[in-house]
C-alpha cells in the first residue's frame, strides 16, 4: 500500500512539474519568420466588403384588383342585299382610341396595365379618332346588321405611396384604355 501511494504520489509531482514548466514558456513571437506555419505565409485572402443594399422603399406601387373588357359600338348599318348575288360594301369608320387613369404617376398606369396584360394603343392622357375602311361582304337575299367599334379595358386596384418604408398613402385607382378595333355583321 505504501509503495502505492509513494508512486501516486511521484507521479502527482511529476504532472505538477510539467505543467508548470509548460506555462513557464516564452508567448510565441510571431514578428520572428521562424515562428511563423505554412499557413501563415500563404497569401492573404481578400474578403468582399460589406454594404447595404437595401432600398429605402421610396415610390409607388400599384396592388391590381380587377379587369374588365368591353366593346364600345361606334358605328352601325343595316345592309340589304335583294339580289341573287354576295354583295360586298365598304364604309369608313371612325373608332377610338384612347387611355386615362386617375394614378399619380405614369409608372402605376403602366403597372395597371402589365397586370392586365393587354397593352394600349395610345400613351396616357391620349384620346384621338382614327378612321378605318372597313369591307363587308353580304349574301345574297340577305339583311345584316353592320357593326364596329373600339375594344376598351377597364382595371381598378390601389395606388400605395411608400417613404422609408412606410406606407404615407393609400387610393383606389382606376384606369381605362383601348387595345383594340372590332367588327362584325349580324344576321337580322
Amino acid at each position: 500500500m505504501k509503495k502505492m501511494l509513494l508512486a501516486t504520489s511521484m507521479l502527482s509531482l511529476l504532472s505538477l512539474n510539467v505543467v508548470s514548466s509548460a506555462s513557464a514558456e516564452e508567448p510565441v513571437d510571431f514578428t520572428n519568420s521562424e515562428d511563423y506555419t505554412e499557413y501563415d505565409n500563404a497569401p492573404p485572402v481578400t474578403l468582399p466588403s460589406i454594404a447595404p443594399r437595401a432600398s429605402d422603399m421610396s415610390g409607388y406601387e400599384y396592388v391590381h384588383s380587377s379587369s374588365s373588357r368591353n366593346n364600345q359600338l361606334e358605328f352601325q348599318h343595316l345592309a340589304k342585299n335583294p339580289s341573287s348575288t354576295t354583295d360586298s360594301v365598304s364604309y369608313s369608320v371612325a373608332v377610338t382610341q384612347s387611355s386615362s387613369a386617375n394614378v399619380a404617376t405614369s409608372a402605376t398606369f403602366k403597372s395597371m396595365v402589365a397586370e392586365v396584360g393587354v397593352s394600349t394603343q395610345v400613351e396616357l392622357g391620349t384620346s384621338t379618332t382614327k378612321t378605318l375602311s372597313i369591307t363587308w361582304s353580304i349574301p345574297a337575299k340577305s339583311n345584316y346588321l353592320l357593326r364596329a367599334g373600339s375594344s376598351w379595358v377597364q382595371a381598378s386596384g390601389t395606388e400605395k405611396q411608400w417613404s422609408a418604408g412606410k406606407v404615407i398613402s393609400s387610393k383606389t385607382v382606376t384606369g381605362k384604355w383601348t387595345y383594340t378595333s372590332w367588327s362584325d355583321k349580324v344576321k337580322q
